[in-house]
């Protein structure tokens, strides 16, 4: 009885925390011995603690944090026997002896020493990235790729320092990128041993950037710059946002084939996002397989700082090495702030005064470049159309001008055919109106003029103020800007520019001849010249078989649309109204005749005389 509870004593965490075999005593057949390493022990739990404050009091990254609390917690439970990191520093990994004896962490620890963890999280911080900053200025890679000098000064110190070698400083040196998943992957690779004090230095720094930022801004920026609004320099496309990961996966295989598998993963997941034919992978990635894999990966991670492996002095040079990388990688906004180009005071006031929309209707790289334009004096103080009068306004007031006078201007679409133009056949290809003039030389129409209604210019408005109504696109003035991206975006140049206040419109743009309109829809202009003739103050007339309207002389009478025997003209008069028109034509008409017939008997009276 008692040889089994003084066997039970010797199996529980609580003595193996504080003896060891020995020759000091005997105990149930063994020797036993105080264990004077047990405060190493008790300072990996106080260290558990800090990190569990931290994570969870302090909010320092506890997705992660947590779980590697929590596998520090486990490794370092004497007699456990969940984690062995002997089994996975060995010259030759024997698999099958892991499989078979191996405790609950070493099975998970496979996907770390395989490399597995870090692709996935890769997959799901693709799927979580916005690149169209770095795809719209391209040069921002630079800024990218100074911030690493830390790493190279981190490299250098490690190797100098004679205590670590060439493989374990290039392990070391990563922290200074500031990516866990990358630190992670190289250190398995090149310095399995020191993974845990690799990872808990990458991912304690990652959670202090906030802490550790602030100062060096404060001290290499005024106040002023601190308060400019960052702008998106242009709008990025959605061809883009899907070629880029594309190319970069493949340029990236083809100069350094070794960090493919990282970046392949990042790419992946971003194409994932941008393509959008695959939103549930995406949030899948985004969610589900990054929370797991996080867990997996932070629970292994934690379980490698075990107390001989943390506590010796090549692991705390590490940490104090991650921290120059980190400091060292901020050296950059010196660069930036020796070598900085003064910026005239007046361009930050001009962008505030554009519309922040970033249509691009301008003609220029987003509102940012469209700030310089005027700046510059290479476009005028109302290139921005959706910043209105009022904005033109503001920068002719900060460019020491006059401001520009003239009504307001919206958007029209000369088309009213729609479903009222028949087809020469059934398009079923992308739904662009671009794409759609490829196809048959763009004759899916049978007007060769019309609108298309696949919604090209709908896409291309970032007001909402076009939409697609029975087949034909549609113009809400009461939103238009006249940016200018619809008409650009329109390839049969069908949408113009007139004036707010205008009511009248001529919604056929086709140049062909009466016989062959007719035959194309019902809605068209045949150039009966009916509408020029009604008109009292010369503001429309038939040219090149169309009527076109000159706004600058229409009154908005609406006489000529009552007038078109076609319904070519909006606003489109009700029955009654075209036939109180004609009833109204044919009184003039009869007595303008019998006027002339009265003046022809009053001429002839004296002749008879």
């Amino acid at each position: 009885m008692l040889d089994s509870l003084l066997n039970f004593l010797t199996k529980t965490g609580v003595w193996q925390l504080l003896f060891k075999e020995g020759d000091q005593f005997t105990l149930a057949g063994r020797g036993w011995m105080f264990n004077t390493a047990c405060w190493q022990t008790l300072v990996m739990l106080l260290i558990v603690g800090v990190l569990v404050y931290l994570a969870i009091r302090r909010g320092f990254e506890p997705l992660l944090l947590l779980p590697i609390a929590v596998g520090m917690l486990l490794t370092n439970l004497p007699g456990a026997n969940i984690f062995h990191l002997e089994y996975f520093i060995a010259d030759e990994i024997d698999y099958a002896y892991i499989l078979h004896h191996g405790g609950f962490l070493d099975m998970l620890y496979l996907g770390v020493k395989l490399g597995i963890y870090p692709c996935l999280i890769f997959i799901g911080i693709g799927a979580m990235t916005d690149f169209s900053p770095l795809i719209a200025n391209p040069k921002s890679l630079l800024i990218g790729a100074g911030a690493q000098l830390g790493v190279f000064i981190a490299f250098a110190a490690a190797l100098l320092s004679g205590q670590f070698s060439l493989a374990e400083a290039m392990s070391i040196c990563i922290i200074g990128g500031a990516d866990g998943p990358t630190a992670i992957l190289v250190a398995k690779t090149l310095a399995p041993v020191l993974l845990g004090g690799i990872a808990i230095a990458a991912y304690s720094y990652m959670a202090l950037i906030p802490m550790i930022q602030p100062p060096f801004m404060r001290l290499l920026t005024t106040k002023k710059e601190r308060a400019i609004r960052m702008e998106a320099l242009r709008p990025v496309s959605k061809l883009e946002k899907i070629l880029f990961p594309l190319i970069v996966t493949a340029v990236v295989g083809l100069i350094v084939p070794d960090a493919l598998v990282l970046i392949g993963c990042l790419m992946f997941g971003n194409l994932l996002n941008v393509c959008g034919v695959t939103d549930r992978l995406s949030k899948t990635a985004q969610n589900e397989l990054m929370n797991i894999v996080v867990i997996f990966l932070g629970l292994t991670v934690g379980a490698t700082a075990t107390a001989e492996a943390f506590l010796n002095p090549r692991t705390l040079f590490i940490l104090v090495l991650g921290v120059i990388a980190v400091v060292f990688g901020l050296v950059l906004s010196v660069a930036a702030k020796a070598f900085e180009v003064e910026v005239d005071e007046r361009l930050p006031k001009i962008q505030e005064c554009l519309a922040g929309a970033n249509c691009g209707g301008c003609g220029y790289p987003g509102c940012a470049g469209c700030a310089e334009a005027i700046l510059a004096g290479k476009a005028p103080v109302n290139a921005c159309a959706p910043a209105g009068a009022e904005g033109a306004a503001k920068i002719a007031a900060i460019m020491g001008m006059e401001a520009p006078s003239g009504d307001k201007m919206v958007a029209h679409v000369l088309c009213n055919g729609g479903c009222n133009a028949k087809d020469n056949f059934e398009y079923r290809g992308v739904k662009d109106c671009l794409a759609a003039t490829k196809v048959c030389g763009g004759d899916a129409k049978a007007c060769r003029y019309g609108c298309f209604g696949f919604g090209s210019c709908v896409a291309a408005c970032k007001f909402d103020a076009i939409h697609v109504i029975n087949g034909v696109a549609v113009v809400d003035k009461e939103k238009c800007t006249n940016c200018g991206a619809c008409r650009a975006a329109c390839p049969h140049h069908l949408i113009v520019e007139v004036p707010y206040k205008q009511k009248v419109f001529v919604n056929c743009s086709n140049k062909d001849k009466g016989p062959a309109v007719t035959k194309v829809c019902a809605n068209s202009c045949i150039a009966c010249g009916m509408c020029e003739r009604t008109c009292k103050f010369d503001a429309i007339h038939v040219v090149d078989n169309v009527a076109v309207i000159d706004y600058s002389k229409c009154k908005n009478c609406t006489m000529c649309a009552k007038a078109c025997p076609r319904n070519a003209i909006e606003p489109i008069p009700t029955p009654e109204e075209k036939e109180k028109f004609k009833a109204a034509q044919k009184a003039a008409a009869e007595k303008k005749a019998a006027a002339a017939k009265a003046a022809a008997e009053a001429a002839e009276a004296p002749k008879a005389e």
